[in-house]
C-alpha cells in the first residue's frame, strides 16, 4: 500500500478511536472509569501525534491491528 494511503487510513482509524473514547468517557458512571478513559485518550493522542509525523512503525501497527479486528 502506498504510504500516503496508509497515512490517510491510519488518521481515520485514530480519529475514530478518539471519538469512541470520548463517547465512552461521557457515558462512564464512576470516577474510576472516567480516569481510565482519560488515560486511554492520552495514549490515543500520543498515537495520533506519531501518525501525524508519519511514523511508519506506528502506522503499520495501527493498520495491522485494524486488519486483525476485521479479519
Amino acid at each position: 500500500m502506498v504510504n500516503h494511503v496508509k497515512l490517510e487510513i491510519a488518521i481515520q482509524i485514530v480519529a475514530e478511536k478518539i471519538s469512541d473514547l470520548y463517547r465512552l468517557r461521557d457515558e462512564a458512571s464512576t470516577e474510576e472509569e472516567i480516569n481510565e478513559y482519560n488515560n486511554k485518550l492520552a495514549l490515543a493522542f500520543e498515537e495520533r501525534d506519531k501518525v501525524a509525523l508519519g511514523d511508519l512503525t506506528v502506522i503499520d501497527r495501527i493498520l495491522n491491528k485494524e486488519g486483525e479486528n476485521n479479519g
